[in-house]
C-alpha cells in the first residue's frame, strides 16, 4: 500500500483480503466493492449474491420462466411474486388443471372457483356422468339437478320403465304408466295383457281373461263355458271400432281345423262307401259264378242214360191221352 490504498486485487484495513472473484476482473476497492460491476448472474457490492433471476450456490440455475416477472429466491429459488396464471408449487413447474376457470392454489394445485358445467374434482378434471342435467357436484359428481329424461337414481344410472309415458321421477323411477302397463315404476303388464311392450291381449278362453305377461298362457286355466260364436261377433265389433283382434286369432285357427277334420271324415266315408260297393261286386260275381257251375252240372245230368229214362217217365202218359 503506497497511497494508503490496497491494491486492485485486495482489500480491507490492511489490504489483506482477496476481492470477491465474482467481480468483473477481479477489481475492487479497499473496502471490497467490485471496480467495473459483477460478473453474469450475480448482484451486490461485492457481488456476492445472485441476481433477481438466478438461484444456488454458484448462480447458475435459472429462475422458472413460470414465475412471475421471473424473480425468484437466490437460495431456494421459490418464486417471490408467485406463479404465473396456470402453475402451482414453489418454483411453479407444475401445470394447473386445463379445466380450472381460474388459477390454482400455488401450494396444492386445487382450481380456485368453480369448475365447468360437466367437471368436478380438486382439480376440476373428472367428467360427470352424461345422464347428468346441467352438470353435478363439484366435490362427489352426484347428479344436483336431476338426470336427462329416461334416467333417474342418484348416480341417474338407471333406466325408467318402457311403460311410462314421459320420463320418471329423478329419485325412485315412479311414473305414469302407458295403456297396457301396471305399477308404480309401470314395469308390469296388466292382468289381460301380454308381451314384450304389454301391447297383446290374453286369449279370451281364459279364465277371467288373465294371462302370464311372458308368454301369455292362461294364469287360471281355460273357460269351459266359451263361447266361439260369441268371439266372433265381437271380433267383429272390435274390427268396427278400431279395437284390437286378438279373439279372431283365437277362433280362425279352430275354424280352420274343424273344416279339415269335417274333409277328413267325408273323405273316409266315400272310400267306405266304395270299399263295400267293390265288396258287393265280388259277392255276386261269386255267385254268378257257382249259377254257371249248377247249370253246367244240369247239363251233363241230362247225357247220362237213367237220367233220360227218368225224363221220358215225366212225359205225357198214353193213358193221359185217353182221357
Amino acid at each position: 500500500m503506497t497511497s494508503g490504498l490496497c491494491n486492485s486485487c485486495t482489500s480491507g484495513p490492511f489490504c489483506n483480503m482477496l476481492c470477491s472473484e465474482n467481480c468483473a476482473n477481479a477489481n475492487c476497492n479497499q473496502y471490497g466493492t467490485c471496480i467495473g460491476g459483477c460478473k453474469p448472474n450475480w448482484r451486490g457490492n461485492e457481488c456476492n449474491e445472485c441476481d433477481s433471476n438466478h438461484y444456488g450456490s454458484n448462480c447458475s440455475n435459472k429462475c422458472s420462466v413460470n414465475c412471475k416477472r421471473k424473480i425468484c429466491d437466490n437460495v431456494t429459488g421459490s418464486c417471490t411474486f408467485g406463479c404465473k396464471r396456470g402453475f402451482y408449487l414453489q418454483n411453479c413447474e407444475k401445470k394447473c388443471s386445463t379445466s380450472c376457470l381460474s388459477a390454482c392454489n400455488i401450494t396444492s394445485g386445487e382450481c380456485e372457483g368453480e369448475c365447468p358445467v360437466d367437471k368436478y374434482g380438486s382439480q376440476c378434471d373428472k367428467t360427470c356422468d352424461k345422464n347428468c342435467k346441467n352438470g353435478c357436484s363439484r366435490i362427489s359428481g352426484l347428479c344436483n339437478s336431476g338426470c336427462i329424461d329416461g334416467k333417474f337414481g342418484i348416480d341417474c344410472l338407471k333406466n325408467c320403465s318402457f311403460g311410462c309415458i314421459s320420463g320418471c321421477h329423478q329419485a325412485n323411477g315412479k311414473c305414469i304408466c302407458k295403456t297396457g302397463w301396471q305399477g308404480q315404476n309401470c314395469d308390469e303388464c296388466n292382468q289381460n295383457r301380454y308381451g314384450p311392450g304389454c301391447d297383446q291381449h290374453c286369449s279370451p278362453i281364459c279364465l277371467n281373461g288373465t294371462c302370464f305377461s311372458s308368454n301369455g298362457s292362461c294364469k287360471e286355466g281355460c273357460n269351459i263355458n266359451f263361447n266361439y260364436g260369441k268371439v266372433i261377433q265381437r271380433s267383429s265389433e272390435n274390427e268396427s271400432n278400431g279395437e284390437d283382434y286378438s279373439a279372431q286369432y283365437v277362433v280362425v285357427p279352430i275354424l280352420f281345423i274343424s273344416i279339415f277334420l269335417n274333409i277328413f271324415l267325408i273323405v273316409r266315408n266315400i272310400r267306405h262307401i266304395h270299399y263295400e260297393r267293390k265288396n258287393s261286386e265280388i259277392i255276386i260275381s261269386q255267385q254268378s259264378s257257382t249259377f254257371d257251375e249248377n247249370t253246367s252240372t244240369y247239363n251233363r245230368l241230362e247225357d247220362i242214360p237213367d237220367y233220360q229214362e227218368l225224363g221220358q217217365l215225366r212225359q205225357p202218359s198214353k193213358y193221359d191221352e185217353l182221357k
